[in-house]
């Protein structure tokens, strides 16, 4: 190009399409269906002991087929979410999926830590609230089933029946209490195989909803699910001592972790003289001889 010629005109930004109500509501139904109408019917199913939770043993083969399989099925619905979300013009950014932003570690961490307290406190009402009479763990290839089903819980749910429909409803303008009643509710439906127990998954339904919505930051949650589940499945393959060892490591780091964001709340309230000194060093003048 000469440097007669005019430079070529710039392209505006295309903007986004907007997010209608319709295909908010026709994404979440088409999500649940695709990732949980199975687990749904079963779980509705053993809960109401029309047929026994599990076999006591898996062989093998069929435990690493399960386990391949729910691997395999996770990553389909959630490549189907965010797919489904694009089109919506709706990034996996805006679905809070991308790496923390400088400084918002700690603000990670701590979301994956209310996770935790938040498994914790639903097991303790699970148990003494409803008197769960628990999940039967298969064992032989049945653990490997198990230890997939753990490390993808966070994945599906945290994205597919969360981070995608939540956002999508937000930007329809749906009303935020309607939200919350029908994610509770369709996150709640799948794990009724523990009977009337299942319904304190709602306590964590509703805790995930409201720290989703606070932060925008889905990846810390589906790090904090998938590691309650998975020590949820080896505190029960293992012997008491295992599982009593493990609560304790859990509640030592989350004490560890309340006492570092306390230090740092204090600090913030009440900084150090030294750091005022250096404060007034840095903007003072020099004036020595």
């Amino acid at each position: 190009m000469s440097a007669d010629e005019p430079p070529p005109p710039v392209e505006p930004d295309v903007p986004a399409p907007p997010v209608t109500a319709r295909n908010a509501v026709r994404t979440t139904a088409l999500l649940f269906v695709a990732g949980f109408a199975g687990s749904t019917v079963a779980a509705v199913l053993v809960g109401a002991g029309l047929v026994p939770p599990t076999s006591t043993s898996v062989s093998w083969w069929l435990g690493l087929v399960a386990a391949v399989d729910r691997v395999a099925t996770t990553l389909a619905v959630v490549a189907l979410a965010i797919a489904l979300a694009r089109l919506q013009g709706v990034s996996p950014t805006d679905l809070g999926l991308r790496r923390p932003p400088t400084g918002g570690l700690r603000r990670e961490v701590n979301l994956v830590a209310l996770t935790l307290v938040t498994g914790f406190v639903m097991s303790v009402v699970m148990v003494w609230g409803f008197g769960s009479r628990g999940y039967v763990f298969p064992s032989g290839g049945g653990a490997l089933a198990m230890v997939a089903a753990g490390a993808m819980a966070g994945p599906i749910e945290e994205i597919a029946l969360l981070a995608v429909p939540v956002t999508l409803h937000r930007l329809a303008g749906l009303p935020w209490g309607r939200t919350v009643a029908v994610m509770v509710v369709l996150r709640t439906v799948y794990h009724l195989y523990y009977g009337w127990a299942g319904l304190a998954t709602a306590l964590f339904a509703a805790v995930m909803l409201i720290a989703y919505r606070r932060t925008g930051r889905a990846l810390p949650l589906v790090v904090g699910h998938s590691l309650w589940d998975l020590l949820g499945i080896a505190s029960n393959y293992g012997s008491a001592g295992l599982r009593g060892l493990l609560v304790l490591l859990l509640l030592t780091g989350l004490t560890m972790l309340a006492v570092v964001d306390l230090v740092h709340w204090l600090g913030r309230r009440h900084p150090h003289r030294l750091d005022q000194v250096d404060q007034v060093d840095r903007v003072a003048p020099d004036v020595s001889p």
